[in-house]
């Protein structure tokens, strides 16, 4: 087991050894005794649950309940695409932000100038505005 294993390791089940599955249990006390990583992943994991636990409005979730339960329940696949369609609503709101920075600079200055704009739209571009 490397680290970067360990780490999803920790994600998936949690920090208590006691509900780790017992074929990975041993590889993973093995690397703790050997990695330093692995070791502050772990102490990182139990500060952050400990935390949690001090801030949760509701004394009947510790953190041996929250873990429990999320080893019980199925964790499901992570999504593939999250990223691609992070990146892409980001795009999508850059080209709006380009868009709207493009009209506003095509608008008129003047009040009279923007009302004879709209006077043109509106007659369909005929230049019998009056």
């Amino acid at each position: 087991m490397t680290d970067e294993e360990f780490i999803a390791f920790l994600d998936e089940f949690g920090r208590e050894p006691a509900v780790w599955p017992a074929h990975l249990r041993d590889r993973a006390a093995h690397l703790l005794d050997s990695s330093v990583r692995a070791r502050a992943a772990l102490k990182a994991m139990r500060d952050m649950e400990s935390l949690l636990a001090l801030t949760a409005p509701v004394p009947l979730y510790d953190t041996a309940t929250i873990a429990a339960r999320a080893v019980r329940e199925s964790q499901g696949t992570r999504h593939v695409l999250g990223p691609v369609v992070h990146k892409l609503s980001f795009a999508a709101l850059g080209v709006m932000a380009l868009a709207a920075g493009i009209l506003v600079g095509m608008t008129p200055p003047s009040g009279t100038a923007i009302v004879g704009s709209v006077r043109m739209a509106l007659n369909g571009g005929a230049n019998d505005v009056q």
